[in-house]
């Protein structure tokens, strides 16, 4: 349809593409302002938009008589924020059925809509691919030197490549976030993305994508609560009690109302937790662990900036953690993987899981400073023992070792160490 000048390539640009082929329609979900829109029309030959409020009176009209007019265009046509009027969904299914081809229709929407305002799934007809922000690879900030696939295809390979990135530079980057206008325009202030996001989110975003009247206030301190408990295993009644701490009333029904809106806002994620049965079922916390999809807009929330990182050497740990789980979630979701989290009540973890749909996986440790990287590595190796116990007392049960254990740096050298580890700057990595 038109080509964007200062468009930056994604990696979900061949993916979009290759399912296109093969299914009617495509979704592109995922966060605000992550560029999913603008992904989409690199594609579409034709496309309306419903976030155009000067024809919002004859959308509502069409949408309530004849939505398939909604889908009228040269194909693939692009159909954006559909979350808007749902009944484009099922006349999308429709006429996927009745045309039986692929190459119809893109989809795009950053927040999920309500319940039951489709009647169909859209199972084998609508593919579904999530976008985030700009991961290091797309904003060329990493120089792309150590593969993940590489490392799955080759588990055992030397590696070695050294950040472009320092420290304050990935300080930085946790408060600016991936979002592409970030990369493409001037600003003063690296936090003003994750502010103007943030604002957008609790002052109009979470009515829109719950229906209910929220209060910006209140939608802006269980952020903050968030925040202060990114990268953690935080419960959600310690969410209440930290809002209410601060004269609040927030019931626990009403608390659901706000975190269902993060989340079809694709503002929270929790990152479900790795259950192998290397220990007892009563000894795995099934806790998923709390993320922001960008670490922007927890730095947002609680008004920081990349000088108060560097101040704060802990609480910037979290904050590293919380933008590695952006990364490999990206790079995951481009290898058709699926990101996860390990701990259990004798503190063994592992920060992050990438498992491939072949049953190959990998374990990582986030890690800021060179000199935390042998705990990550120590913590990694622990594993081993267990799968090796595991397997010797279970012969018909075994389980299948990690491919690699990685420890994920916010600068230095890339290398496989002697014990087998890697270690890899988030400034080096690649899909």
């Amino acid at each position: 349809m038109k080509t964007i000048d200062n468009y930056i390539p994604r990696l979900a640009d061949k993916q979009l593409s290759s399912l296109l082929k093969t299914f009617g329609a495509v979704l592109i979900r995922g966060p605000k302002w992550c560029g999913k829109t603008t992904t989409a029309e690199q594609l579409a030959e034709s496309a309306i938009y419903f976030g155009d409020k000067s024809k919002e009176s004859s959308y509502q009209a069409i949408a309530a008589t004849n939505p398939a007019l909604f889908l009228e265009g040269k194909r693939p046509h692009l159909v954006d924020e559909w979350q808007k009027y749902p009944e484009v969904w099922d006349a999308a299914k429709t006429s996927i059925d009745k045309e039986n081809k692929g190459n119809l229709y893109i989809l795009t929407g950053s927040r999920a809509p309500k319940k039951g305002t489709t009647i169909h799934t859209g199972s084998m007809r609508i593919a579904k691919v999530t976008m985030s922000t700009l991961s290091f690879a797309e904003s060329h900030l990493s120089n792309c030197e150590v593969s993940l696939a590489s490392l799955f295809a080759n588990p055992e390979q030397n590696i070695g490549a050294i950040s472009p990135l320092d420290r304050q530079a990935i300080s930085k980057q946790i408060v600016l976030g991936g979002f592409p206008a970030a990369f493409t325009r001037e600003y003063a202030d690296p936090s003003i993305f994750g502010k103007q996001a943030l604002a957008s989110i609790a002052e109009s975003d979470i009515q829109e994508a719950t229906g209910k009247d929220l209060s910006p206030e209140t939608t802006r301190s269980i952020l903050r609560s968030f925040a202060r408990n990114i990268s953690t295993y935080v419960e959600n009644k310690t969410i209440i009690a930290d809002v209410n701490a601060n004269d609040s009333s927030l019931s626990a029904t009403t608390f659901y109302d706000y975190y269902d809106g993060l989340q079809k806002l694709y503002v929270i994620k929790e990152v479900p937790s790795y259950s192998p049965s290397i220990r007892s079922k009563t000894a795995i916390r099934s806790l998923s662990k709390k993320e922001f999809f960008d670490p922007a807009i927890a730095c947002a929330a609680l008004g920081i900036g990349p000088g108060d990182l560097e101040n704060d050497p802990k609480s910037r740990g979290f904050f590293f953690e919380c933008l590695c789980g952006k990364e490999l979630g990206v790079y995951a979701e481009m290898l058709g993987g699926e990101l996860r989290q390990y701990h259990d009540r004798y503190s063994l973890e592992a920060d992050f899981t990438i498992h491939l749909p072949d049953g190959r996986y990998a374990l990582f440790e986030c890690k800021c400073g060179s000199k935390f990287i042998e705990d990550g590595a120590k913590g990694l190796l622990a594993f081993k023992p267990l799968y090796q116990e595991h397997n010797l007392k279970f012969p018909n049960e075994k389980l299948p070792l990690p491919s690699f254990l990685a420890v994920i740096t916010d600068e230095g050298m890339a290398y496989r160490r002697t014990d087998g580890v890697y270690v890899i700057p988030v400034g080096c990595l690649t899909v």
